[in-house]
């Protein structure tokens, strides 16, 4: 992944009050409602740098688009505010219910 990235994918310690797993369009999304509903402490837990944007994998079957247009960094889909992390780096514990802590 670029230096450069603006959510960069890093090493993450402790708990967190949020963690959403899986980068798709749904997890991106829950992320940012949850980031623009007032949530400080987000991670996101996702082990590809580059998302596909599947929902329009219907037009580029049909040939309106091209398939390479679905295709983003994983690091510009994603909301101000959101750490980024790979599962490699953590393995997920349930805590008490509702509640899981993400740890190394």
């Amino acid at each position: 992944m670029a230096a450069s990235s603006p959510h960069p994918s890093r090493p993450i310690t402790g708990r967190h009050r949020v963690a959403v797993i899986g980068g798709g369009s749904a997890g991106i999304s829950v992320a940012a409602r949850l980031r623009r509903a007032g949530a400080t402490d987000i991670t996101l837990v996702e082990p590809s740098d580059t998302h596909w944007y599947q929902p329009l994998w219907t037009l580029a079957g049909g040939g309106q688009a091209s398939l390479r247009s679905t295709r983003r960094a994983e690091a510009s889909v994603i909301s101000g505010g959101v750490r980024w992390t790979t599962p490699a780096r953590h393995r997920c514990r349930p805590g008490r219910p509702h509640r899981h802590a993400l740890r190394r």
